[in-house]
C-alpha cells in the first residue's frame, strides 16, 4: 500500500509540474503534496477505517503546517538515505498523516539499514521519459496490488517464524524440565562400584512383617581432587532400625590424591520391613528386599564391583552358614545362595520436584520349611477331626451326648486356628492353612447338625434309617 501511494503521488507531481525547484522543496509544495496523498488515501480501499483523514485543513492550520513542515520534514524527504522509495525490497517505510491537529507528520521507521542512495536515483526511477508517462503511472497504480501480495507474503513468512518460536519455546521448556530433574548438571556422573555380603540372616517375623540381618557393604569410587572428604548420600527406605557396627574409609581423606580409588566399607545391623505374600502359607517363599536410595542420577551412577564382574561373580552374596533361622532356607543356584542387586532409578512422578534418584534393591529369596506346620497343625487337626465318626457309636437317641462330643472337637480346631493366627499378621485374605482349618470346622458342624436333626425323628425305625444314611 505504501509503495502504491508513494508511486502515485510522485507521478501526479510530475504530471502537474509540481516538482520542487533545484534549491529545495517549499512549504507550499510540501503541503500540496500532503493533500494529494490525503486524497489518494481517501479514495483507497479501507479509508473508512481512518476517520482522521476526512477532516479538511483550515487556512490557519495550513499556514502553521507550512512553517512546521518546511522546517522538520523537508530534510527527511530529500536527504541521502531518507528517500521515500523501496529499493528492491531492502527498505520499508511507514507514513502516517495526522490531520486532526492540522499538520502533516511524517513518521519514518527504519526496519533495516541499507547504504544511502542519492536523490537523483529516485528522480531517475520515478521521472519517466516522454511517451512513457501513462505506462509509469499505470504501473504505479498497479503497485497497490503488488503491495497487497507482498503483505500476504510477509504474513506467510511471519507464520513460520511464529511456529519456530513456539517450537523453540517448547524445546526450551523441555530443557528446563530436564534441568529440574537434575539440579546440578555435570558432564558425567561419578561412578560408584557396589558390593554387598549378608553375613547373618537372624530372624524373619511373620506377624510383624520384618526381618533382621547383618551385612557388609562396600562402595568405591575415584577421588576427584586431592584431600577429598566426600561420601555418597545413602537412604535406607524400608528400614525400621539401623545400626552401623563398624566403618572404614581407605585411604583417609588427608592422604587421598586425585585419581585414587576410595573405598568405603560398613558393617551394618538392621531391621527392615517387608510385605509378605502369605497366600500359600505354610508352603510359601518370600522375597526379602532392602531398598537403598542415593543422590540424583545426573550426579552418581551405581554399578557392580568391576573386580567381581571380571571374575564372573555377582556383586551380592548371601552367607547362610551363620544364619540362626531353621525354618527358612535360601534359594540357591550354581553359585550358592542368591542375593540379587538391581540397579535402577526412582519414578520422577513420585518426586515433588520431578527428580530422578539412584535406587538399589538388594533382594534375597527364602523358602519356608513347611514340615513343622504340616506335621503339627495340619496333621494334628486332621487326626482330631477324624474322631468325629465315633459319635455313630453313641445311641442315636442320645442327642446331647453326640452334640457334646462334636462340639468338643470343634472347639479344639478353633483353638488351633487362633494359635496359628497369632503367628501371622492380620490379613485381608485367607491363607492355605486358614482354608484347611475352615473346612475341618465346617465338617465338624455337619456332624453336630446331623445329631440334632436325626434325634428329632419320633419313629425309632426311621431314626435308625436316617442315622445310617448320614
Amino acid at each position: 500500500m505504501l509503495r502504491s501511494l508513494v508511486g502515485s503521488e510522485m507521478c501526479i507531481r510530475d504530471r502537474q509540474g509540481g516538482s520542487p525547484s533545484a534549491g529545495g522543496p517549499t512549504a507550499e509544495w510540501l503541503l500540496t503534496r500532503a493533500e494529494m496523498l490525503r486524497s489518494t488515501l481517501l479514495n483507497s480501499p479501507g479509508s473508512g477505517d481512518h476517520p482522521s483523514l476526512v477532516a479538511p485543513i483550515s487556512p490557519p492550520e495550513r499556514q502553521a503546517a507550512m512553517e512546521r513542515v518546511s522546517a522538520k520534514v523537508s530534510a527527511k524527504l530529500l536527504s541521502g538515505g531518507e528517500e521515500l522509495a523501496d529499493h528492491s525490497g531492502e527498505r520499508r517505510r511507514r507514513i502516517k498523516f495526522d490531520l486532526e491537529r492540522g499538520a502533516e507528520q511524517v513518521v519514518v521507521q527504519e526496519e533495516q539499514e541499507v547504504p544511502p542512495a542519492s536523490v537523483e536515483a529516485d528522480d531517475s526511477e520515478c521521472a519517466p521519459a516522454d511517451g512513457q508517462e501513462e505506462e509509469q503511472c499505470a504501473a504505479a497504480e498497479g503497485e497497490e496490488e503488488c503491495a497487497a501480495a507482498e503483505g500476504e507474503e510477509e504474513e506467510e513468512e511471519c507464520a513460520p517464524a511464529e511456529c519456530e518460536e513456539e517450537e523453540c519455546a517448547a524445546e526450551e521448556w523441555s530443557t528446563i524440565e530436564r534441568a529440574r530433574s537434575c539440579s546440578v548438571v555435570s558432564s558425567q556422573p561419578r561412578e560408584i562400584q557396589v558390593a554387598m555380603t549378608v553375613t547373618q540372616l537372624r530372624e524373619i517375623q511373620d506377624s510383624a512383617q520384618v526381618f533382621e540381618m547383618d551385612f557388609f557393604l562396600q562402595l568405591s569410587w575415584t577421588a576427584a581432587q586431592d584431600g577429598e572428604d566426600w561420601k555418597p548420600f545413602l537412604e535406607w527406605r524400608n528400614k525400621t532400625r539401623l545400626e552401623v557396627l563398624s566403618e572404614r574409609v581407605r585411604p583417609v581423606p588427608e592422604k587421598t590424591m586425585a585419581g585414587d580409588t576410595v573405598m568405603w566399607q560398613q558393617t551394618i545391623d538392621g531391621t527392615f520391613a517387608e510385605k509378605f505374600e502369605l497366600e500359600n502359607f505354610p508352603c510359601d517363599y518370600q522375597k526379602l528386599h532392602v531398598n537403598l536410595v542415593s543422590d540424583e542420577t545426573c550426579k552418581l551412577l551405581f554399578v557392580p564391583k568391576k573386580a567381581l564382574v571380571a571374575q564372573g561373580k555377582p556383586a551380592g552374596k548371601l552367607n547362610m552358614e551363620n544364619c540362626t533361622i531353621v525354618q527358612w532356607e535360601a534359594f540357591e543356584n550354581q553359585d550358592g545362595p542368591v542375593l540379587d542387586i538391581e540397579f535402577g532409578a526412582t519414578d520422577p512422578a513420585k518426586s515433588g520436584e520431578g527428580k530422578v534418584y539412584n535406587e538399589l534393591v538388594f533382594r534375597m529369596f527364602v523358602i519356608r520349611q513347611s514340615e513343622y506346620w504340616i506335621q503339627n497343625v495340619i496333621g494334628s487337626s486332621a487326626m482330631i477331626a477324624s474322631t468325629l465318626f465315633v459319635i455313630f457309636a453313641i445311641d442315636v437317641s442320645d442327642v446331647a451326648g453326640r452334640t457334646e462330643y462334636a462340639a468338643g472337637i470343634l472347639l479344639t480346631n478353633v483353638g488351633i486356628k487362633y494359635s496359628v493366627a497369632e503367628r501371622l499378621p492380620v490379613l485381608p485374605y485367607l491363607t492355605f492353612l486358614d482354608i484347611f482349618l475352615m473346612v475341618v470346622n465346617l465338617f465338624t458342624c455337619l456332624f453336630i447338625l446331623e445329631a440334632g436333626v436325626v434325634g428329632c425323628i419320633e419313629s425309632p425305625s426311621q431314626r435308625q434309617f436316617w442315622d445310617r444314611v448320614c
